[in-house]
């Protein structure tokens, strides 16, 4: 069963390595938010587990061939009752993604040249002229913990409502409505707000990788445990024949 144990760990190495370059061509092709990269991943996820199970059930220790609907079982389960789960709760509790986009994802933004991007937005000169014209206290004392914490805002961005239109440029009114109501009023480029929107992005990213590669390795554990647990059909098949005097 040695052999069998090497498998199953070269079965997680397949996955994570999967995984990791999954997201890194998401995040290059298709960074926005949605279920159909999330339906591709699942899929695509279930035919390279369906696969090395199949293979898996061709050794010697386990079932001596191909054993597809012992495969197919052992793959199917898990798949359906921890990821494809998983994922619909994570499409309806957005939320969750919080725990990994705000430590993993923050700092993974943050090499990603975050901070340079809130410098060119957050000017000296922007905050002095917002000072001088704020008359709001509240909104004074917004403007002063804008600057002095940006970790926050950062953390509490909305993407929801950005679009692109038909000329290409990026439309946020969220976030460019709370800058004008501080009177943060200095016109932003494009290019900066797309890299602001990419980096928030990238946050997103890096927290739907963990998530998914921690419920993956869970979910290839499961498979392969249930692989190696239950009795090949073909075995199975076998006995009864015997049982029946069948050659």
């Amino acid at each position: 069963m040695s052999s069998l144990g090497n498998l199953a760990n070269t079965g997680l190495v397949n996955y994570i390595s999967f995984c990791f370059l999954f997201f890194v061509l998401k995040f290059k092709y298709y960074p926005e938010n949605g279920l159909t990269w999330m339906v591709a991943f699942v899929v695509l996820s279930f035919v390279i587990q369906l696969i090395i199970n199949i293979y898996l059930t061709s050794l010697p220790e386990l079932c001596g061939q191909s054993d597809f609907n012992l495969a197919i079982y052992a793959t199917i389960v898990p798949w359906m009752a921890i990821f494809v789960l998983f994922s619909v709760s994570l499409s309806i509790f957005p939320g969750w993604l919080r725990l990994f986009s705000n430590t993993f994802g923050s700092s993974a933004a943050y090499m990603y040249g975050l901070k340079e991007t809130m410098d060119k937005i957050f000017t000296v000169e922007n905050r002095a002229d917002a000072e001088r014209d704020q008359t709001n206290f509240q909104l004074l004392k917004a403007l002063d913990s804008l600057y002095s914490d940006r970790d926050t805002l950062i953390q509490e961005l909305d993407i929801s409502d950005v679009f692109f239109n038909e000329k290409g440029e990026i439309v946020w009114k969220s976030f460019t409505g709370t800058l004008k109501m501080l009177l943060l009023t200095a016109e932003i480029e494009q290019s900066t707000l797309k890299e602001l929107y990419y980096c928030i992005l990238l946050k997103d990213n890096v927290a739907f990788f963990v998530w998914f590669m921690l419920i993956g390795i869970l979910s290839v554990l499961v498979s392969t445990n249930t692989l190696m647990n239950e009795g090949c059909s073909t075995k199975k098949g076998g006995a009864f024949d015997i049982i029946f005097n069948r050659t």
